[in-house]
Protein backbone atom coordinates (compact mmCIF):
# COMPACT_ATOMS: atom_id res chain seq x y z
CA UNK A 1 0.00 0.00 0.00
CA UNK A 2 1.46 3.35 -1.05
CA UNK A 3 1.08 6.38 1.23
CA UNK A 4 1.93 9.88 0.02
CA UNK A 5 2.41 12.52 2.69
CA UNK A 6 3.31 16.14 3.34
CA UNK A 7 2.86 18.70 6.12
CA UNK A 8 3.37 22.33 7.13
CA UNK A 9 1.70 23.72 4.03
CA UNK A 10 1.20 27.10 5.76
CA UNK A 11 -1.07 28.08 2.90
CA UNK A 12 -1.76 31.45 4.54
CA UNK A 13 1.92 32.40 4.79
CA UNK A 14 2.01 33.95 1.32
CA UNK A 15 0.77 33.56 -2.23
CA UNK A 16 3.58 31.17 -3.18
CA UNK A 17 2.58 28.76 -0.41
CA UNK A 18 -1.05 28.86 -1.57
CA UNK A 19 -0.11 28.45 -5.24
CA UNK A 20 2.01 25.43 -4.31
CA UNK A 21 -1.14 23.48 -3.40
CA UNK A 22 -1.99 22.79 -7.05
CA UNK A 23 1.54 21.51 -7.67
CA UNK A 24 1.31 19.28 -4.60
CA UNK A 25 -2.00 17.86 -5.84
CA UNK A 26 -0.42 17.12 -9.23
CA UNK A 27 2.62 15.50 -7.62
CA UNK A 28 0.53 13.30 -5.33
CA UNK A 29 -1.68 12.24 -8.24
CA UNK A 30 1.42 11.29 -10.26
CA UNK A 31 2.58 9.02 -7.42
CA UNK A 32 -0.71 7.05 -7.61
CA UNK A 33 -0.92 6.41 -3.87
CA UNK A 34 -3.62 4.53 -2.06
CA UNK A 35 -3.64 7.14 0.72
CA UNK A 36 -2.63 10.79 0.97
CA UNK A 37 -1.87 12.31 4.39
CA UNK A 38 -1.51 15.98 5.33
CA UNK A 39 0.19 15.98 8.74
CA UNK A 40 -0.76 19.40 10.03
CA UNK A 41 -0.11 23.15 9.87
CA UNK A 42 -2.33 23.96 6.90
CA UNK A 43 -3.55 27.40 8.02
CA UNK A 44 -4.30 29.39 11.17
CA UNK A 45 -8.03 29.84 10.49
CA UNK A 46 -10.85 27.43 9.82
CA UNK A 47 -11.54 29.19 6.51
CA UNK A 48 -7.89 28.90 5.53
CA UNK A 49 -7.80 25.16 6.28
CA UNK A 50 -11.00 24.66 4.29
CA UNK A 51 -9.68 26.59 1.25
CA UNK A 52 -6.41 24.66 1.25
CA UNK A 53 -7.91 21.19 1.64
CA UNK A 54 -10.43 21.93 -1.09
CA UNK A 55 -7.52 22.67 -3.45
CA UNK A 56 -6.14 19.20 -2.67
CA UNK A 57 -9.47 17.35 -2.88
CA UNK A 58 -8.95 16.35 -6.52
CA UNK A 59 -6.24 13.86 -5.53
CA UNK A 60 -7.77 10.51 -6.59
CA UNK A 61 -7.34 8.44 -3.43
CA UNK A 62 -8.43 8.43 0.21
CA UNK A 63 -7.25 11.64 1.84
CA UNK A 64 -6.47 12.26 5.52
CA UNK A 65 -5.83 15.39 7.54
CA UNK A 66 -4.35 15.83 11.03
CA UNK A 67 -4.25 19.28 12.69
CA UNK A 68 -0.95 20.95 13.53
CA UNK A 69 -0.25 23.52 16.21
CA UNK A 70 -0.89 26.47 13.85
CA UNK A 71 -4.25 25.02 12.86
CA UNK A 72 -5.23 25.18 16.54
CA UNK A 73 -4.62 28.92 16.98
CA UNK A 74 -7.61 30.74 18.45
CA UNK A 75 -9.13 33.25 16.03
CA UNK A 76 -10.64 35.78 18.45
CA UNK A 77 -10.44 36.93 22.05
CA UNK A 78 -10.23 33.72 24.11
CA UNK A 79 -12.02 35.48 26.96
CA UNK A 80 -15.26 35.64 24.97
CA UNK A 81 -17.76 32.86 25.54
CA UNK A 82 -18.39 32.47 21.79
CA UNK A 83 -14.71 32.07 20.84
CA UNK A 84 -13.71 28.61 19.61
CA UNK A 85 -10.89 27.31 21.79
CA UNK A 86 -7.95 25.23 20.57
CA UNK A 87 -9.69 22.14 21.94
CA UNK A 88 -12.89 23.06 20.07
CA UNK A 89 -10.88 23.23 16.86
CA UNK A 90 -9.05 19.95 17.49
CA UNK A 91 -11.93 17.80 18.66
CA UNK A 92 -14.85 19.16 16.63
CA UNK A 93 -14.42 22.04 14.18
CA UNK A 94 -11.37 20.94 12.18
CA UNK A 95 -12.67 17.36 11.75
CA UNK A 96 -15.89 18.87 10.37
CA UNK A 97 -13.90 21.14 8.03
CA UNK A 98 -11.83 18.17 6.83
CA UNK A 99 -14.90 16.07 6.06
CA UNK A 100 -16.50 18.97 4.23
CA UNK A 101 -13.42 19.20 1.99
CA UNK A 102 -13.37 15.48 1.20
CA UNK A 103 -10.73 14.46 3.77
CA UNK A 104 -10.98 12.00 6.64
CA UNK A 105 -9.98 13.41 10.00
CA UNK A 106 -7.19 11.97 12.13
CA UNK A 107 -6.63 12.90 15.75
CA UNK A 108 -9.51 11.36 17.67
CA UNK A 109 -10.08 7.83 16.39
CA UNK A 110 -8.21 5.22 14.32
CA UNK A 111 -8.97 4.37 10.72
CA UNK A 112 -8.72 0.92 9.11
CA UNK A 113 -7.81 0.57 5.44
CA UNK A 114 -7.78 -3.13 4.70
CA UNK A 115 -5.14 -4.68 6.95
CA UNK A 116 -3.56 -1.29 7.66
CA UNK A 117 -4.55 0.85 10.65
CA UNK A 118 -3.86 4.58 10.94
CA UNK A 119 -3.68 6.32 14.29
CA UNK A 120 -2.92 9.98 14.79
CA UNK A 121 -2.59 12.82 17.27
CA UNK A 122 -1.10 16.25 16.82
CA UNK A 123 1.09 15.66 19.86
CA UNK A 124 2.53 18.53 21.89
CA UNK A 125 5.55 19.76 23.84
CA UNK A 126 6.82 18.33 27.12
CA UNK A 127 10.33 19.82 26.81
CA UNK A 128 12.03 16.42 26.51
CA UNK A 129 13.50 17.56 23.17
CA UNK A 130 15.11 20.69 24.66
CA UNK A 131 18.81 21.22 23.96
CA UNK A 132 20.65 19.73 26.98
CA UNK A 133 23.43 22.27 26.49
CA UNK A 134 21.04 24.94 27.79
CA UNK A 135 20.09 23.12 30.99
CA UNK A 136 22.59 25.10 33.05
CA UNK A 137 21.11 28.38 31.75
CA UNK A 138 17.39 27.78 31.18
CA UNK A 139 15.11 26.52 33.94
CA UNK A 140 12.08 24.33 33.43
CA UNK A 141 10.03 27.26 34.72
CA UNK A 142 11.26 29.35 31.77
CA UNK A 143 10.26 26.65 29.31
CA UNK A 144 6.85 26.34 30.96
CA UNK A 145 6.40 30.11 30.80
CA UNK A 146 7.57 30.16 27.19
CA UNK A 147 9.91 33.08 27.83
CA UNK A 148 13.65 33.44 28.33
CA UNK A 149 15.88 36.50 27.94
CA UNK A 150 13.36 38.34 25.81
CA UNK A 151 12.65 35.28 23.63
CA UNK A 152 9.05 34.08 23.50
CA UNK A 153 7.74 30.70 22.35
CA UNK A 154 5.69 31.32 19.24
CA UNK A 155 2.56 29.42 20.29
CA UNK A 156 2.28 31.47 23.48
CA UNK A 157 -0.75 33.72 23.19
CA UNK A 158 -2.28 31.67 20.37
CA UNK A 159 -3.14 28.30 21.96
CA UNK A 160 -5.92 28.20 24.55
CA UNK A 161 -6.93 24.69 25.56
CA UNK A 162 -9.50 24.43 28.38
CA UNK A 163 -8.38 22.36 31.32
CA UNK A 164 -11.91 21.07 32.02
CA UNK A 165 -12.82 17.70 30.52
CA UNK A 166 -16.55 18.37 30.21
CA UNK A 167 -18.64 21.18 28.79
CA UNK A 168 -19.19 24.35 30.79
CA UNK A 169 -22.64 25.59 31.74
CA UNK A 170 -24.57 27.81 29.35
CA UNK A 171 -23.02 31.27 29.19
CA UNK A 172 -19.92 30.14 31.06
CA UNK A 173 -16.46 30.11 29.54
CA UNK A 174 -13.24 28.49 30.81
CA UNK A 175 -11.46 31.85 30.87
CA UNK A 176 -13.76 32.96 33.70
CA UNK A 177 -11.99 30.50 36.01
CA UNK A 178 -8.53 31.15 37.36
CA UNK A 179 -5.91 28.85 35.88
CA UNK A 180 -8.44 27.28 33.53
CA UNK A 181 -6.15 27.08 30.49
CA UNK A 182 -4.03 23.93 30.21
CA UNK A 183 -0.25 24.14 30.15
CA UNK A 184 1.86 22.65 27.35
CA UNK A 185 2.56 19.60 29.47
CA UNK A 186 -1.14 19.13 30.23
CA UNK A 187 -2.03 19.38 26.54
CA UNK A 188 0.68 16.81 25.88
CA UNK A 189 -0.87 14.43 28.42
CA UNK A 190 -4.26 14.86 26.77
CA UNK A 191 -2.71 13.95 23.41
CA UNK A 192 -1.18 10.80 24.93
CA UNK A 193 -4.61 9.83 26.26
CA UNK A 194 -6.10 10.24 22.78
CA UNK A 195 -3.26 8.13 21.36
CA UNK A 196 -3.60 5.36 23.96
CA UNK A 197 -7.34 5.12 23.28
CA UNK A 198 -6.67 4.68 19.56
CA UNK A 199 -3.87 2.15 20.02
CA UNK A 200 -6.14 0.01 22.18
CA UNK A 201 -8.49 -0.32 19.21
CA UNK A 202 -5.91 -1.44 16.61
CA UNK A 203 -4.06 -4.23 18.40
CA UNK A 204 -5.12 -6.80 15.80
CA UNK A 205 -4.12 -4.77 12.73
CA UNK A 206 -1.65 -6.43 10.36
CA UNK A 207 0.27 -3.17 10.04
CA UNK A 208 0.15 0.20 11.77
CA UNK A 209 1.15 3.69 10.63
CA UNK A 210 1.12 6.58 13.09
CA UNK A 211 0.67 10.21 12.07
CA UNK A 212 1.74 12.97 14.47
CA UNK A 213 2.50 16.61 13.86
CA UNK A 214 5.35 17.25 16.29
CA UNK A 215 8.76 15.56 16.29
CA UNK A 216 8.55 12.26 18.24
CA UNK A 217 12.25 11.42 18.75
CA UNK A 218 15.38 13.29 19.80
CA UNK A 219 17.26 11.49 17.00
CA UNK A 220 15.09 13.33 14.46
CA UNK A 221 15.76 16.80 15.90
CA UNK A 222 17.75 19.28 13.81
CA UNK A 223 19.07 21.79 16.33
CA UNK A 224 18.36 25.42 15.56
CA UNK A 225 15.59 24.70 13.06
CA UNK A 226 13.53 27.68 14.21
CA UNK A 227 16.28 30.21 14.60
CA UNK A 228 19.67 30.70 16.19
CA UNK A 229 18.36 30.33 19.76
CA UNK A 230 18.28 26.71 20.91
CA UNK A 231 15.51 27.76 23.34
CA UNK A 232 12.95 26.97 20.62
CA UNK A 233 14.11 23.34 20.39
CA UNK A 234 12.09 22.60 23.52
CA UNK A 235 8.95 23.22 21.45
CA UNK A 236 9.74 20.73 18.68
CA UNK A 237 7.85 17.84 20.20
CA UNK A 238 8.18 15.00 22.69
CA UNK A 239 10.49 12.01 23.10
CA UNK A 240 7.80 10.40 25.26
CA UNK A 241 5.46 10.42 22.27
CA UNK A 242 7.93 8.33 20.28
CA UNK A 243 8.49 5.97 23.20
CA UNK A 244 4.76 5.39 23.49
CA UNK A 245 4.42 4.68 19.78
CA UNK A 246 7.34 2.25 19.67
CA UNK A 247 5.50 -0.02 22.11
CA UNK A 248 2.65 -0.47 19.64
CA UNK A 249 2.67 -3.87 17.89
CA UNK A 250 2.83 -3.82 14.11
CA UNK A 251 4.10 -0.24 13.84
CA UNK A 252 5.80 0.20 10.46
CA UNK A 253 6.17 3.98 10.10
CA UNK A 254 5.61 7.31 11.81
CA UNK A 255 4.85 10.35 9.66
CA UNK A 256 5.36 13.77 11.27
CA UNK A 257 5.94 17.44 10.47
CA UNK A 258 6.51 20.66 12.44
CA UNK A 259 10.29 20.90 12.08
CA UNK A 260 10.32 22.18 8.46
CA UNK A 261 13.08 19.71 7.55
CA UNK A 262 12.67 16.86 5.07
CA UNK A 263 13.99 13.80 6.86
CA UNK A 264 13.95 10.02 7.00
CA UNK A 265 15.28 7.98 9.91
CA UNK A 266 15.03 4.42 11.12
CA UNK A 267 14.59 4.47 14.89
CA UNK A 268 13.98 1.28 16.90
CA UNK A 269 13.30 -0.44 13.57
CA UNK A 270 10.57 2.07 12.67
CA UNK A 271 10.70 4.39 9.67
CA UNK A 272 10.28 8.00 10.82
CA UNK A 273 9.38 10.28 7.91
CA UNK A 274 8.80 13.99 7.33
CA UNK A 275 8.26 16.02 4.14
CA UNK A 276 7.16 19.47 5.31
CA UNK A 277 6.81 22.57 3.14
CA UNK A 278 7.47 25.46 5.52
CA UNK A 279 8.10 28.85 3.94
CA UNK A 280 7.94 28.23 0.20
CA UNK A 281 9.38 31.66 -0.55
CA UNK A 282 12.77 30.49 0.74
CA UNK A 283 13.16 27.80 -1.92
CA UNK A 284 14.75 28.59 -5.30
CA UNK A 285 12.87 25.70 -6.93
CA UNK A 286 9.86 26.22 -9.17
CA UNK A 287 6.54 25.02 -7.78
CA UNK A 288 6.67 21.64 -9.50
CA UNK A 289 10.20 21.04 -8.25
CA UNK A 290 9.30 22.11 -4.74
CA UNK A 291 6.31 19.77 -4.74
CA UNK A 292 8.54 16.86 -5.82
CA UNK A 293 10.89 17.69 -2.94
CA UNK A 294 8.19 18.20 -0.30
CA UNK A 295 5.84 15.29 -0.99
CA UNK A 296 7.13 12.00 0.33
CA UNK A 297 5.84 8.48 -0.11
CA UNK A 298 6.26 5.14 1.59
CA UNK A 299 5.14 1.65 0.56
CA UNK A 300 3.73 -0.45 3.40
CA UNK A 301 3.09 -4.17 3.25
CA UNK A 302 -0.22 -4.49 5.11
CA UNK A 303 -0.55 -8.27 4.83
Amino acid sequence: MRIAYTSDLHSDLGQRNFDLLDAIAARVSALSPDLFIVAGDVAETLRGVSRALERLAAVPCRRFYLPGNHDLFVEADPGRADTATSRDKYERLLPDIARGAGFEALGMRPVHVGGLALVGVSGWFDFTLRDPKLDCFVSMEAYRAGQWRGIRAYDRGHIFWPRQRGHTRAGEHPASHGGAWASDEEIHERMLEHLDAQLARVRDAAALVAVVHVVPFSQAVVRGTFGPSAFFDAYLGSARLGERLCRAPGLRAIIHGHQHQVSEHTIAGIRVLASPVGDASRSPLDLAGLARERVGFVDINAR
